[in-house]
């Protein structure tokens, strides 16, 4: 039997995911239940034909294939057939290894070739996998040893070159230098320095060789491209590899930090003693000895008001309750070093009272509308941004993202995270408010949202803690995932528990190959998941599942990684890679799921929705076949749907009843008056077969008067009872009177005679 370690062998060895494999045997008519996790010898045999037959047409005609990609093929085989394909350290670890390894094996497994490796590669992705501080590095790592692994039983690699040498760029040298006389050979590698050394080989001429040197990277498809080496790169023996001598100078210049912390401030909070709370129209004094007036009130909230003031900045004023010792040190702290970033609305000096009373500070003006009022709502979004696309969100993620980063490089944790306090003017601008309640050195963010906050630290205080960039990731990452599937938290889900209950749990519904908890929101929501690239949707898996890779706070996905992640698929846009794939792909509220290039799509006459054609019928898809109309049965009021395939696929006629009522179960088996009221009533074939079954009489009376008869009854019976039961206490009470042994013998004497 196959279990669900072989049907992944299978799809291994035809290199697609388990869930591109069902759907495209799901295409075939071959369909394999949800869930099911044994299958058949004899179905295995069926799967391993259906996907061989698919290759083979997909290999005579290619009509799936571009020209470019046909070409790119060419030349892979071109090499596979004819070279010694040789693989660096850089070259496994580079992103696109994967796809580079899923092009290149069925050419490895039609033309019985193999990849090389030399022994000290294997070392050194060993160490950095044992030993690594870079805990990207370290995943990487172990991710390509598994692959290789696997590769090696299928015996697609082999391994060349001796262990006597400690690096492996000395290694290759050597093996090139024996090899290059009798064979053509090719070095993938990321590096460019080992590659112009390898390049150099060819310049040799003290041996004469017909044979071929050539050193390729694997580009962003997957293939093969060539190096563009520098004339200018370092040979002076160092160890910096690849470093161009570039004429753009370069900005070193050190940014002060505040220090990390910690333990919360040990200080005393006291309250600030002040006569009157500034408002329109008073004047202050700025740190600096500047007079301040605000001009007019812009907003509220719980901490206090923000006014319009005579300058360029915005003043916020402390509500008397919210003006404490802790609060006026924490921004003297913030303000002692500069942040200059137009985007973030960060404290730039403290505000007095001529008194010299701190009421609050100055900071700069933010503009744009709030993030949770505007991408999160798709009415509010058509208004305010009508041609906003997937594109302008990934732009928005990195816009965010890098001024994420410029605070962390400042060690400034944000803390409280969420959409409301981040302004929108534009995919590429945006404003940072509400930046009083950042955590800076001992003094934390007293503030927090659910939906951001880390697992580890639900349910805490946040005045009585510090938080750790380990948990700003993990908001980081909730609100690049909502901004992607808008205003969707990671942790909803169809009948799950509270949202707390969720994170805690990490219970996160949204499907990964085959590996879900089927409590998935319904409709836009997986139509937007399933638009996503395969390496976002496993980041945000990795970092929100409890089995994830990524879940744990100390491997989480960190600022600058994220930013890499979206600055690729923000290329895979630009190139048209994704538009290509699926003119729905930059919708941000897509209407469908995903296209998958292998399948044919029709268009629903219905609809108007693309759909796979193994999902539709004669032009009509199933959702809207199981539509219908909505009407009473004639007999016993109860709704009936008349759907679509009925009526256009099946031609059925529109039944008057029900399915209960057509095939008899509700039909009259005789009509009977009521003894009582005298009004008709009738008795189903299906009450009679109850009664005759239980050999019970047919009832004489309707249901109400029968209702009737039995509480009248009943509180007969209660009467009866009690009746009897006062008789009863008479006698007791009797029998107990001066006149007992006298009625006893009376008794008894008459009881004798009539004897």
């Amino acid at each position: 039997m196959y279990n669900e370690t072989n049907i992944l062998k299978i799809a291994a060895d035809f290199s697609i995911s388990l869930d591109e494999m069902i759907n495209e045997l799901d295409a075939s008519g071959f369909h394999i239940q949800h869930g099911q996790i044994n299958i058949s010898r004899e179905n295995g045999y069926k799967i391993y034909k259906i996907l061989s037959e698919n290759r083979k047409e997909l290999d005579a005609g290619n009509n799936h294939k571009t020209e470019i990609e046909m070409n790119s093929i060419r030349r892979l085989k071109h090499y596979v057939k004819n070279f010694k394909i040789f693989l660096d350290t850089s070259s496994l670890l580079d992103d696109e290894i994967n796809l580079f390894i899923k092009n290149i094996i069925p050419i490895l497994k039609e033309t019985n070739g193999k990849l090389i490796i030399i022994p000290q590669v294997g070392m050194e992705l060993e160490k950095h996998a044992n030993e690594s501080s870079n805990r990207q590095l370290k995943e990487k790592s172990k991710k390509i040893i598994l692959i290789l692994n696997q590769l090696k039983k299928q015996n697609l690699i082999e391994i060349r070159g001796g262990f006597d040498e400690s690096f492996a760029d000395n290694v290759f040298l050597s093996v090139f230098t024996k090899l290059r006389i009798n064979h053509n050979l090719l070095l993938i590698t990321k590096d460019k320095k080992l590659a112009s050394d390898i390049e150099n080989l060819s310049n040799i001429t003290s041996v004469k060789t017909n044979k071929v040197i050539n050193v390729r990277t694997v580009n962003r498809y997957g293939f093969l491209s060539k190096h563009n080496i520098s004339k200018n790169i370092i040979k002076d023996g160092s160890n910096n590899k690849g470093i161009k001598i570039s004429d753009k100078k370069t900005n070193n210049t050190k940014h002060e930090v505040f220090k990390l912390s910690t333990k919360v401030v040990e200080k005393a909070n006291s309250p600030l003693g002040i006569l009157k709370i500034p408002i329109n129209g008073d004047v202050l004094l700025s740190g600096k000895g500047l007079e301040i007036k605000l001009i007019s009130e812009i907003a509220s909230g719980g901490e206090g008001v923000i006014y319009d003031t005579n300058t360029k900045y915005l003043a916020k004023i402390y509500k008397k309750d919210q003006l404490n010792t802790r609060k006026f040190e924490k921004i003297k702290k913030m303000i002692s070093i500069k942040i200059e970033n137009e985007s973030i609305c960060y404290p730039q000096d403290i505000l007095y009272t001529k008194n010299n009373e701190f009421v609050g500070y100055l900071m700069p003006k933010g503009k744009g509308k709030e993030l949770q009022k505007t991408l999160f709502i798709n009415q509010l979004l058509q208004k305010n941004f009508p041609t906003w696309n997937r594109k302008n969100s990934v732009e928005l993620c990195l816009t965010i993202l890098k001024n994420i980063k410029y605070l962390h490089e400042r060690n400034i944790i944000l803390g409280d995270i969420n959409p409301m306090n981040i302004l929108i003017v534009s995919s590429k601008e945006v404003y940072f408010v509400d930046t009083d309640s950042y955590q800076i050195e001992e003094y934390p963010c007293p503030v927090g949202t659910i939906n951001f906050t880390a697992p580890e630290i639900q349910r805490k205080s946040f005045h009585n803690f510090l938080r750790t960039f380990q948990n700003e990731y993990f908001a980081v990452s909730t609100l690049m995932f909502m901004i992607m599937l808008p205003g969707k938290p990671p942790y909803s889900q169809q009948g799950g528990e509270s949202p707390i209950d969720n994170i805690i749990k990490m219970d996160f519904s949204y499907r990964l190959g085959e590996k879900t908890n089927h409590k998935t929101p319904i409709g836009q929501w997986r139509f937007m998941w399933s638009h996503l690239p395969y390496f976002i949707k496993e980041s945000f898996y990795n970092t929100f599942h409890f089995e994830g890779l990524n879940n744990k706070p100390e491997n989480r996905i960190n600022v600058d990684e994220w930013i890499k992640f979206f600055e690729r698929y923000e290329r895979l846009i630009i190139d048209g890679t994704l538009i290509n794939q699926d003119e729905m792909a930059l919708d941000v509220f897509p209407k469908r799921a995903k296209k998958i290039s292998k399948f044919n799509y029709e268009t629903c006459t219905i609809c108007k929705m693309e759909h796979k054609d193994s999902y539709m019928t004669n032009g009509m898809c199933n959702e809207c076949l199981k539509k219908g109309e909505h009407y009473p049965c004639e007999n016993c009021g109860k709704l009936i749907i008349y759907s679509n395939r009925q009526k256009l696929i099946q031609n059925k006629p529109k039944y008057k009843t029900c399915y209960e009522c057509h095939d008899g179960t509700r039909k009259s088996y005789q009509t009977f008056n009521c003894i009582d009221c005298h009004s008709s009533f009738s008795v189903s074939n299906e009450e009679y077969k109850v009664l005759k079954r239980e050999n019970r009489r047919i009832p004489n009376r309707c249901k109400n008067c029968d209702f009737k008869n039995k509480e009248r009854i009943r509180k007969n019976t209660t009467v009866s009872k009690n009746i009897n039961s006062n008789n009863t206490q008479k006698n007791k009470q009797t029998n107990s009177g001066p006149y007992n042994v006298l009625n006893n013998a009376l008794t008894n004497f008459l009881n004798f005679y009539k004897k």
